[in-house]
């Protein structure tokens, strides 16, 4: 999936306490989206409607794969670029702009967007930066995208013929690059901050320093309308600060890294012009204070997702609520667990406050599951399909409605699977 405040999920285990983590019967709805566009298939997004988007692959050895998207809860293929070249779709907004990659007749990977509306029409490619007459840059040749916005703009790397990339957007509606970084920098856009008129969006990057770190940096439109970056200051003791999402209020999420014990710990930045604050963690069932942690997902009330390490070495998940201004004035939650002592890795977070996760049932087997921090006990499971033993439901709309991924039944056939959230 893409990141919108969407995220890229790292690995997350819950811990409970001595009496265990309980969980109810599901009170969420699966449901395949059939097989009309290929043999194995598998969802990457879904907007707050409910239209889902995804890829699948063909019955035979060597067909292209094809991307698709849900209407009335059915796949109808979207057109590749290239007729025969495989094409997936990995992202789409609440007004219907899709964005993916595809094959050009070369094999060679794009950026693509597709408009919901027209599933039929040829995507629009999502063009690399093209030469600087005079200055000896040639064209770029390549590009991929990797976050976008719910107002339809698209961040991503356009990537030179030597392997070096520069940051850049498409606005919506356009595949004109517009360089966000300076050009073969290898800045990586991570991010895109929310928008309500057109125009190019706030974009957040990742840089490398030159000496082996990061530097985070916030893209922002000057007088010209040409963007300029600022560093994002980094918390005082840390080597180096990683950024992950930004919400509407332009608070960040991520990571500060030190040179001594815990290594790693969950920072917040309340705003771009302030230092990163860090997360220091009380004491869980069974943990320590002080115990490494990252920050995963943040969500436009202030709510904070983010993992923590726990004393037996394995990976918890927890829930903060980030309003007050510091990460240390209300206590974090942990999340509990399918099966006691088991992964849990945090897939997404919803306006609602729900928590996807994907976790380990009591067969041994992966299954997605929803918390909510109403309830902090409870851990809701998604069913499983078809008579399969699990399931890989990962991603989430931005409202927290609604959920996609894979489903295997009982015949082994990967089915992309929506689900309707309770």
């Amino acid at each position: 999936m893409l990141s919108t405040a969407k995220w890229v999920s790292s690995a997350l285990v819950a811990i409970v306490a001595a009496m265990g983590a309980s969980h109810q019967a599901s009170a969420a709805t699966i449901a395949s989206l059939g097989h009309a566009s290929g043999a194995q298939c598998g969802a990457n997004d879904v907007n707050d409607a409910g239209v889902a988007v995804g890829a699948c692959r063909p019955g035979n050895t060597n067909g292209p794969t094809v991307a698709w998207i849900a209407v009335a809860g059915a796949e109808v293929s979207l057109a590749p670029l290239v007729a025969g070249h495989s094409c997936s779709a990995s992202g789409i907004t609440n007004g219907g702009r899709i964005a993916g990659a595809c094959a050009d007749a070369n094999s060679v990977g794009f950026a693509v967007s597709w408009s919901a509306s027209s599933p039929a029409t040829t995507p629009v490619k999502l063009a690399p930066l093209p030469g600087l007459l005079g200055t000896g840059l040639l064209a770029d040749v390549s590009s991929v995208a990797t976050a976008y916005n719910q107002f339809g703009a698209i961040a991503g790397q356009s990537i030179a013929g030597n392997g070096t990339s520069t940051a850049v957007v498409w606005p919506a509606g356009s595949g004109t690059p517009v360089p966000v970084s300076a050009r073969g920098d290898n800045c990586a856009a991570v991010d895109v901050r929310a928008q309500t008129v057109a125009g190019n969006p706030t974009v957040l990057l990742n840089c490398p320093s030159g000496s082996g770190t990061v530097v985070s940096r916030i893209a922002t439109l000057n007088a010209f309308g040409v963007y300029v970056t600022s560093d994002l200051a980094k918390f005082s003791t840390a080597t180096y600060c990683v950024a992950g999402p930004i919400n509407a209020s332009s608070q960040v999420v991520g990571k500060c890294v030190f040179p001594a014990p815990p290594f790693a710990r969950a920072a917040v930045w309340f705003s771009t012009a302030s230092s990163a604050a860090v997360l220091s963690l009380p004491n869980f069932p069974g943990d320590t204070v002080g115990q490494a942690s990252t920050g995963l997902a943040l969500n436009d009330g202030h709510h904070m997702v983010f993992r923590y390490r726990t004393s037996d070495g394995r990976s918890n998940a927890g829930y903060i609520n980030l309003a007050s201004g510091t990460p240390d004035f209300n206590v974090p939650i942990d999340l509990p667990a399918l099966h006691p002592g088991t992964n849990v890795v945090a897939t997404g977070l919803g306006a609602n406050d729900l928590v996807l996760v994907m976790g380990v049932n009591d067969d041994e087997h992966g299954q997605a599951a929803v918390w909510d921090p109403a309830t902090p006990t409870v851990l809701t499971p998604v069913p499983l399909y078809g008579g399969g033993t699990g399931n890989a439901v990962t991603s989430m709309s931005s409202s927290g409605s609604y959920a996609v991924g894979v489903a295997v039944d009982s015949g082994h056939v990967a089915n992309a699977v929506v689900v309707t959230l309770p």
